[in-house]
């Protein structure tokens, strides 16, 4: 089994390795380390393999950054894992789950109170445009709007599209009537801030995905600009989103945003998006 270590500014380390305790000045090493940095520390604790997550964290003294990490790795499993949790809290709590969903609840619900806003400054939303080729949908662009314009069935085409992008993708049109973005199709890959989104895959709104009006802003903007210049858009995205159960979030990640035109001839935009953690707008 692979072992990592989410520290609370949401980055991931190989474990408790020697330059982990070197960097911290540690005296403690191994387990003992381990042990220190998930109690003390707020630190979570992940050992993974074929089908099997087991994590051992105290939520009550986890940051925001270091939740959100958390949830894309237990997203990114397999649908087939089960899920060991240990909760260290004072009596101590262990379950083990199938459900990705309800681990997440649970994690939501004893982390402590948001307080990202005490640390997060300037500019919420950053995106820096990439060139094509240092995008990775930068080779496959172009094949996806082939896929789009000759199908008339998404749900057909669907798998498809996940090979060439991964799962985090989704088609969408804006409606006027209700100035939002709604999704024709999406590839389900999306983490799970609010689930009553990220479990559909036709009709969801991008305001169902976060209430963070300004993050819905941002994005319409985006859509709109990639819409009338109809062109693909590839960038960096290192961006502070606010969602009910989390929280303030920093994401990180590339994104692709895509005209494209149906079989029908409506026009849509296809965005996709890769989690990437080395990502930092902010320096």
């Amino acid at each position: 089994m692979s072992t990592s270590l989410i520290d609370p500014s949401g980055d991931v380390w190989p474990g408790a390795t020697q330059e982990l305790a070197k960097r911290l000045h540690a005296s403690l090493s191994g387990d003992q380390l381990t042990d220190y940095l998930v109690r003390n520390l707020g630190w979570a604790h992940v050992r993974s393999g074929t089908n099997v997550f087991v994590l051992r964290c105290r939520p009550a003294l986890m940051t925001e950054a270091a939740l959100v990490t958390l949830l894309f790795q237990i997203h990114d499993a397999a649908s087939e894992t089960v899920y060991a949790i240990e909760i260290v809290c004072k009596g101590g709590a262990s379950q083990l789950l199938r459900d990705r969903d309800q681990v997440t609840n649970i994690l939501a619900s004893l982390t402590a109170p948001p307080s990202a806003h005490r640390f997060w400054r300037g500019q919420r939303f950053i995106a820096s445009e990439l060139p094509a080729d240092a995008s990775p949908f930068g080779k496959v662009h172009q094949q996806i709007q082939n896929l789009v314009a000759q199908s008339d069935d998404l749900e057909r085409i669907a798998p498809c599209i996940s090979e060439l992008l991964g799962t985090r993708w989704s088609i969408s049109e804006f409606d006027q009537a209700t100035a939002d973005w709604k999704e024709l199709f999406n590839g389900g890959g999306f983490t799970p801030f609010n689930p009553s989104y990220s479990s559909r895959t036709r009709g969801a709104w991008l305001s169902d995905y976060t209430d963070d009006g300004e993050y819905v802003r941002w994005v319409t903007a985006n859509r709109r600009r990639v819409s009338e210049r109809r062109t693909a858009e590839f960038a960096d995205v290192d961006a502070i989103v606010t969602f009910k159960r989390v929280g303030e979030a920093r994401l990180r990640y590339k994104r692709m945003s895509l005209p494209v035109v149906r079989n029908t001839g409506e026009r849509a935009i296809l965005t996709a998006a890769v989690t990437d953690n080395s990502i930092d707008l902010r320096k």
